[in-house]
């Protein structure tokens, strides 16, 4: 953004948040589909001097900008953005990390503008002002080299964003609360089986909320305003969930400790360097790489997270707590501060899964003389760092390999090879040849209390089941064993301390006697005997480690709480009769038999004496230690007579109901 439409930017959002309700704190969506939308950044003098200071930040010295620009300046003001002639004219290899940083500059910049904005909004206006971002394109949309697009910059921006896709991604960065996804309206989707069953699939999920878009081509509602029935169902099951479902199972979804290096700083520097090699753009590589594992991971619904490149500089630990595996897939620009966060992390007792050309350049492109994680590695990239052999359809390639502890030998077509790579303190693996080259396809290291494999070729889902028999092995190594597994389908589940959930989804939109037949192939095993609960249903299943799930027409959506306890009763003490405009107070107890009991949510109904619910005085009670105090505060209109209370375990099913009078 110019100079000047930046302060008329800021100037109108100001204005819009005073000038809004006032006592509600106010969000801003930053932008909507958001893209740079030209190769060359302004090149006034505020942008200039807004690099400078992105440089100061990135390079720390002028010393170290000449040493990687190969440039002699005796201060960072010197250096001015690059100006691309076009797209078919490439920079050469010598200019590759300044042109890296000034197409990062870009989404630095968008960071930038954007939090400046937002602090003098808090100052001026209002101090819970926050800002987001809304339908963010992939990065390489429209070409990477116009987009100024980093999903890292944008989710750190503010806490509140909705966005298309990478959701997984987005949910590591900014934390899973601030982040919905716009998946409802678009394309007049309002199928009532669909909508019905949508609201399920984005709990299941993990989702706290869904955006939606309509408009005059795709209505909810009929002039009238009555609901289209795809709409209702959707409302209608999204209510059901809000009665209890999201505030047990929100923000307890069971994360696999697997956290995979997302890297903005390689995105750019693969580009970049690709562009420069082919000498048009060419983007893609990255997201495809990144998103191998985790499209591999909910085939199984082991649900991994990301960690960004500034994340990753400033420790191990993130929103979803530290993983027992980090996975760096071409994470090939690593700046020293991750490289000693990862090896302060393997030294510890993790386990590093790296892919090829893993660290060998500088976050900004340049190559390191000696790639910073070798050493974990246990490896040497002889004569330094070299591009890797780029395999297609022509190139006779492949990789034979065994897994060790395992017998069976697989081939494969790498995608990419290293040329140059050998062992030092590493066990090697395998073997790769190509075009008359071979060498080691993989390498084993211990370091420190932890190990580090390094694989001479990217995991990416071309490879197919080399994929799943990779994972499963490092998952061994990692010591990553799921408390559930599911056959006929994919099972998601939630941990909340010693309760554990299971959730199951099936199709929706088949005719009933589909249901039938396929239920039973679908069921589910635990790792122990829990005591099983059928939630949607309010149903005990029995003390068992293994169960199977009936689906519906009306029930795709089922979930199971597996307790290490069984749940025997709810008591709810007596009120004395009460007056309009008090509050009514009860003592509710959870019975259980066997361990310790966990965390519990009542939904609390109450019902006025003519027989109607009193809707707003309905809530979901979190339960601790198996006692809460419900608490029902009555209007001062509120009709004299007898009333009623009803609580339902969530979990369980188990209820329990009392009457009382106000007079």
């Amino acid at each position: 953004m110019a100079h000047t439409q930046y302060f008329i930017y800021k100037t109108n959002v100001r204005a819009g948040v005073r000038e809004s309700s006032g006592g509600w704190a106010q969000r801003y969506f930053v932008d909507d589909e958001y893209g740079y939308g030209s190769l060359n950044t302004c090149q006034c003098e505020h942008c200039q001097k807004a690099f400078h200071r992105y440089l100061k930040v990135s390079y720390g010295s002028v010393d170290r900008l000449n040493q990687e620009w190969q440039t002699s300046f005796k201060s960072i003001a010197e250096a001015k953005l690059m100006h691309f002639k076009d797209e078919n004219t490439p920079p050469s290899p010598k200019e590759i990390p300044p042109a890296v940083d000034t197409l990062k500059f870009k989404a630095w910049q968008y960071r930038d503008t954007a939090v400046t904005m937002k602090e003098a909004v808090r100052k001026e206006v209002d101090p819970d002002f926050d800002i987001g971002a809304s339908g963010v394109y992939k990065m390489e949309r429209g070409g990477f080299l116009k987009s100024g697009i980093d999903h890292w910059y944008m989710a750190s921006m503010g806490g509140f964003h909705t966005v298309y896709r990478d959701h997984e991604e987005w949910t590591s960065f900014a934390g899973t609360p601030n982040v919905v996804a716009w998946q409802s309206g678009y394309g007049g989707n309002y199928n009532p089986s669909h909508q019905a069953w949508h609201p399920w699939e984005r709990l299941f999920n993990g989702h706290f909320g869904i955006g939606h878009f309509t408009s005059n081509h795709y209505p909810m509602a009929q002039p009238d305003g009555r609901l289209h029935a795809g709409a209702e169902a959707f409302f209608k099951n999204w209510d059901k969930i809000r009665h209890g479902p999201g505030e047990l199972l929100l923000g307890k979804e069971d994360r696999a400790p697997v956290a995979i290096h997302w890297s903005g700083h390689s995105h750019y520097v693969c580009g970049v360097e690709r562009w420069v090699r082919d000498g048009k753009p060419s983007s893609g590589l990255l997201r495809w790489m990144t998103h191998s594992i985790p499209w591999w991971h909910k085939g199984r619904r082991l649900r991994n997270w990301y960690i960004s490149q500034e994340q990753l500089a400033n420790g191990i630990e993130t929103y979803f707590g530290e993983p027992n595996l980090l996975v760096m897939n071409y994470s090939a620009a690593v700046s020293k501060e991750e490289a000693e966060t990862v090896k302060k992390f393997v030294s510890e007792g993790g386990l590093l899964l790296a892919g090829i050309d893993t660290a060998t350049r500088s976050e900004h492109g340049f190559p390191w003389k000696k790639p910073l994680l070798d050493e974990v590695l246990g490896i040497e990239h002889t004569g330094g760092w070299q591009p890797v052999i780029e395999t297609n359809d022509e190139t006779e390639a492949e990789v034979t390999y065994s897994l060790p502890g395992q017998i069976e030998k697989h081939t494969f077509k790498p995608k990419f090879l290293g040329p140059n790579v050998k062992a030092t303190t590493a066990t090697s693996h395998g073997t790769w040849k190509a075009d008359g080259n071979s060498g080691k396809a993989f390498f084993i290291n211990s370091f420190g209390k932890g190990k580090a494999v390094y694989l001479n070729f990217p995991i990416v889902n071309v490879h197919g089941a080399e994929n799943g028999r990779i994972m499963e092995w490092s998952y061994g190594i990692a010591g990553i064993d799921p408390f559930a597994s599911s056959t006929g389908l994919y099972a998601s589940r939630f941990v909340d301390g010693n309760n554990r959930y299971v959730c199951m989804l099936a199709p929706y939109g088949k005719a009933p006697s589909f249901y039938e037949e396929f239920s039973k192939n679908v069921s589910v095993t635990l790792n122990e005997k829990r005591h099983v609960y059928d939630s949607r249903v309010g149903k005990y299943l029995g003390f068992l480690n293994k169960f199977n799930c009936d689906f519906t027409y009306e029930l795709v959506a089922r979930w199971y709480a597996c307790l290490p306890y069984k749940v025997t009763g709810l008591e709810l003490s007596e009120s004395k009769a009460v007056k309009a405009g008090e509050v009514v107070k009860f003592a509710a107890n959870i019975q259980k038999e066997g361990n310790e009991i966990g965390r519990h949510v009542l939904r609390v109904e109450v019902t006025r004496p003519d027989g109607e619910l009193q809707k707003i005085l309905g809530y979901n009670q979190n339960v601790i230690g198996g006692n809460a105090t419900i608490e029902i505060p009555l209007g001062l209109n509120a009709p004299k007579g007898n009333w009623k209370v009803e609580l339902r375990d969530v979990a369980s099913g188990v209820s329990a109901s009392r009457e009382f009078d106000v007079r």
